[in-house]
């Protein structure tokens, strides 16, 4: 496979089966999908702290790697952003949601 298939495959296996089947199977189908109703909008008074994070983290990050975007292959980065936001939901509905909601 060499590394970077398996590293793919890895990774593809642990969304599929950790992060979203095994949540299915012990939430069941209508809690898990409880997960993903927001209770607070996004762009609310409640969630200005997290507004404000969340473009501080975007700005510093594009002022660090600004010159290293410019000489990445197109390829890459249009692959990077769907895999960076595939991996933030299935990491978030696994360990902040499978545990919060299972446990709580």
């Amino acid at each position: 496979m060499g590394k970077e298939k398996g590293y793919l495959i890895g990774f593809c296996f642990y969304w599929i089966f950790w992060c979203l089947l095994v949540p299915v199977i012990l939430l069941g189908p209508e809690d898990f999908r409880l997960i993903f109703v927001e209770q607070t909008p996004l762009f609310s008074r409640a969630n200005w702290l997290a507004v404000l994070v969340f473009a501080l983290i975007t700005v510093v990050t594009w002022i660090m790697y600004d010159k290293n975007f410019i000489h990445a292959p197109r390829t890459v980065v249009l692959i990077s952003i769907p895999l960076a936001m595939i991996n933030g939901i299935c990491e978030k509905t696994f360990w902040r949601g499978l545990y919060v909601e299972f446990l709580a």
